[in-house]
């Protein structure tokens, strides 16, 4: 069903890639000191860093609504429902 959470078997790995999809958005750290402690969490976990396991994917399936027009510019947009961007419960620009 769509909106549905994906199953989740293994918490610590969910940290670990969770935590390292934000981290590659910083420029503070080499890709080689990025990879290699990705590794080392990742074998400490028994799971292979090439493995489909280790790679990350969103906590939650989307729910896309395509074609919506905006009642205040008329501009035609998807919006995912999940997605409250205003805190008013439907997307306005």
């Amino acid at each position: 069903m769509a909106g549905q959470k994906r199953k989740i078997d293994n918490l610590p790995l969910e940290l670990v890639k969770t935590v390292f999809e934000i981290l590659i958005l910083e420029n503070h750290f080499t890709k080689d000191l990025f990879i290699k402690v990705k590794k080392e969490l990742l074998n400490f976990l028994n799971v292979n860093y090439f493995s489909e396991e280790s790679k990350f994917s969103e906590m939650f399936v989307k729910l896309e609504i395509f074609d919506v027009v905006c009642k205040e510019c008329y501009l035609v947009m998807n919006i995912d429902v999940f997605l409250d961007v205003t805190g008013e419960g439907f997307y306005k620009c």
